[in-house]
């Protein structure tokens, strides 16, 4: 009986492994960088032939990682207000490749990046307007 048991664990396995070879297993990865430092907190989004959409967040290092990737053209795309991403997005296909590296964007300040908020005074009286001074 424990024989039969161990055969059969044993046959479960080679039919999993066989099913990773077939469709194919991987991951991609790479790291989001501004200044030439890493920019932690940027939401990444993979979509592609076996998820919707799916999210990720880089790390204090810079870093994401997409992993259990079957084979397939997939969109990886950084997003984070107030920065604009060189390039803004990138079309990785994996095929016989487990593992792809190297998919890095460049981050810069895009509209909106900074605020500037307070108040003009001037030590003058009356309603006149302020010369040189427009606000949009």
């Amino acid at each position: 009986m424990l024989r039969n048991s161990r055969i059969r664990w044993g046959l479960k396995a080679l039919l999993v492994a066989s099913l990773f070879l077939v469709v194919g297993c991987g991951s991609i990865s790479g790291t989001v960088s501004s200044c030439g430092g890493p920019l932690q907190g940027v939401t990444v989004e993979l979509s592609g032939p076996a998820c919707a959409t799916t999210k990720t967040t880089t790390d204090a290092s810079g870093n994401y990682r997409f992993p259990w990737l079957v084979k397939g053209t997939y969109t990886v795309t950084p997003l984070m207000s107030g920065y604009s991403f060189t390039p803004a997005y990138q079309t990785v296909t994996m095929g016989k490749e487990k593992h792809i590296t190297g998919v890095n964007f460049d981050a810069g300040s895009g509209a909106g990046a900074y605020t500037i908020s307070g108040s003009i005074s001037v030590p003058i009286s009356g309603n006149a307007p302020l010369p040189g001074v427009t606000v949009e």
